[in-house]
């Protein structure tokens, strides 16, 4: 399973402690399973506006881009020409949604899809490959991540001529990845090396800077600039918000649970996953309040794992869970009165 298209999420945790544990909280709000293309199996929901329109990825024998209206019709959004697969994984209150294409002879490739479904080739950095576009601002500037000229991956921010700009890594490092940017042009993500995978921000011009002393990854920035992600310890993943100061603080996984990793939205709600240890870690979709543990959102009726991977101003939230063995793409209502 993944939590961001690259974030392998199969680390081993710590033994549990055999203690007994109060059930953790649960929302108690609807899930619904989103509609993959028809002929396709499964998938995954990367993203949703605040119109409710989300985006993601149905799959089958390939992998296709698709978007939900907000009643829950799915659409394809068309790979570029010459490729057989694609992901959508961002869309911006326009309608703009950011991913990649991939399956022709360019390799993997970072792509934008117009409100109208009208699909552009961002490329990669100059003489590199494989790239892929992961998040879109409200402005129309991309980030994600290309190979380099050296065969290393880097973080990209794409303007909105499409022009790639190469942000770099901390010094000593040689790779790295950008997975959100907020309204102001602020760019989250990781930077890896010698030091492992470290969590950073960079800032509107392009300065990169560590986000404490711990390894782990930002994965989501508020407009305001706070920032959320996982911190990593003995093996354990922390779900970790860091403040404009850059402090960090650890947020508690559900009664029960070991682990976590967050994302924050634009406005400032936390969410993201909470996990069990049963020999790995297995996820649940979850959000965190100020000051308070994870609260659960709900599998799929008979399903055992989920990640909520988008939330909305309305706090209508999207993701992925996983039944028989299948998963599925998944929206959870919002549980505001």
């Amino acid at each position: 399973m993944r939590f961001g298209r690259t974030l392998v999420l199969g680390m081993a945790l710590a033994a549990s402690t055999g203690l007994a544990a109060a059930p953790p909280a649960s929302a108690d709000v609807p899930v619904t399973q989103l509609s993959p293309l028809p002929g396709d199996t499964g998938g995954t929901a990367s993203w949703i506006n605040d119109h409710g329109v989300a985006v993601g990825s149905s799959y089958g024998n390939r992998s296709h881009a698709v978007r939900w209206s907000a009643d829950g019709t799915v659409a394809p959004l068309a790979a570029w020409s010459g490729d057989t697969d694609s992901s959508a994984n961002g869309i911006n209150a326009s309608g703009v949604v950011v991913g990649d294409s991939s399956g022709g002879q360019q390799g993997r490739h970072a792509v934008r899809w117009g409100a109208d479904g009208t699909v552009t080739d961002l490329g990669a950095l100059p003489d590199g490959g494989t790239a892929s576009a992961e998040a879109v601002n409200d402005s129309g500037v991309a980030v994600g991540y290309s190979y380099t000229s050296g065969f290393d991956q880097h973080a990209v921010r794409w303007g909105v001529d499409g022009t790639a700009t190469d942000l770099g890594t901390l010094p000593g490092d040689s790779a790295s990845y950008a997975w959100g940017i907020n309204a102001d042009g602020v760019v989250v993500g990781s930077s890896s090396g010698p030091n492992g995978i470290r969590p950073v921000r960079w800032s509107a011009d392009g300065v990169i800077a560590q986000l404490g002393s711990a390894n782990g990854a930002a994965l989501g920035i508020s407009k305001d600039g706070v920032i959320a992600g996982y911190t990593k310890r003995q093996g354990v993943l922390d779900a970790t918000q860091w403040g404009l100061d850059g402090s960090a603080t650890i947020l508690k996984a559900a009664p029960g649970h070991t682990s976590g990793t967050a994302r924050i939205s634009a406005g400032g709600t936390v969410f993201g996953a909470s996990g069990t240890s049963d020999g790995g870690v297995r996820w649940h979709a979850a959000t965190w309040a100020p000051n308070a543990a994870a609260t659960l959102l709900g599998d799929l009726p008979g399903g055992d794992t989920s990640v909520a991977r988008s939330v909305n101003a309305a706090g209508v939230t999207v993701g992925w869970a996983v039944k028989n063995g299948t998963t599925f793409p998944v929206r959870w209502a919002s549980s505001r009165s």
